[in-house]
């Protein structure tokens, strides 16, 4: 039994050395790699690196270069031409454009059904064919090409409506309404027929009340007497006035 811990301990013992070597080794492979790192010197100075050189401001005219030689457009002019219409073009304007029915083709080409103006009757015109001032030379997707003056004319199919006539309506005369004597008499009549008739003040006698409390130069009416505002009796005047919760009666004095 002794012998068997004996083995057991010479064993470990073993290990433990074996383990302290493999740990020496590993410190001193570590130390090794650190000083060739810092390269076998104290401290390191940072390098010093070239101040950037100072950028211009850039200006609109530095692009013109991309411009001119773009990839993708190398026949890119950066001057606009402007073709100018020549002198007979200017004094000439251009027609208003046929109407336009429908587009046929049967294998020979496109025939077109086309009238001059809006209320024509349409007719097929074939390709060269000529419709008013234009020759038809082309159906497209929307519409057709149409050549007038030399020029060329890719027009919608909403644009060809064809001219459409003014109707000139004639004047209608309106007579002149004159006023005759018999005329402004009726109008003077019914003008005093319209106008309000004055109440007439009633001199003959009316109940006149009790002066009122607090109102000098007023006294009481009686409401259901039927005396219309305005009427006049000895000195009084008659007075209504007709409020949303009914009407109020009483005598004024007149002025002297």
């Amino acid at each position: 039994m002794k012998r068997k811990l004996l083995i057991i301990n010479v064993a470990l013992l073993a290990i433990v050395l074996f383990g302290l070597a493999e740990l020496m080794n590993s410190i001193a492979e570590a130390d090794s790699r650190h000083e060739v790192l810092l390269g076998g010197s104290g401290e390191q100075k940072s390098p010093v690196f070239p101040a950037s050189a100072e950028t211009s401001r850039l200006r609109p005219a530095d692009f013109r270069p991309i411009v001119d030689r773009l990839l993708f457009s190398p026949d890119r002019n950066p001057v606009i031409e402007v073709e100018e219409p020549t002198q007979e073009q200017r004094n000439t304007a251009r027609p208003a454009y046929p109407l336009l029915v429908g587009v046929m083709d049967f294998g020979d080409g496109p025939i077109a059904m086309l009238s001059e103006t809006a209320r024509g009757t349409p007719r097929p015109v074939a390709v060269g064919e000529q419709v008013g001032e234009f020759t038809f030379l082309a159906a497209t997707e929307d519409g057709i090409v149409l050549e007038w003056s030399g020029r060329k004319f890719e027009v919608a199919e909403e644009e060809l409506v064809g001219t459409t006539v003014k109707r000139v309506q004639p004047r209608t005369k309106t007579g002149i309404r004159r006023s005759t004597s018999a005329t402004r008499s009726t109008s003077a009549m019914r003008s005093v027929n319209l106008s309000p008739q004055k109440k007439k003040s009633v001199s003959k006698k009316h109940y006149i009340g009790a002066p009122l409390s607090g109102q000098t130069g007023r006294r009481t009416a009686d409401p259901n007497d039927g005396v219309p505002d305005g009427t006049t009796t000895d000195g009084w005047v008659r007075r209504v006035r007709k409020t949303p919760f009914g009407s109020q009666h009483w005598w004024e004095a007149q002025p002297r």
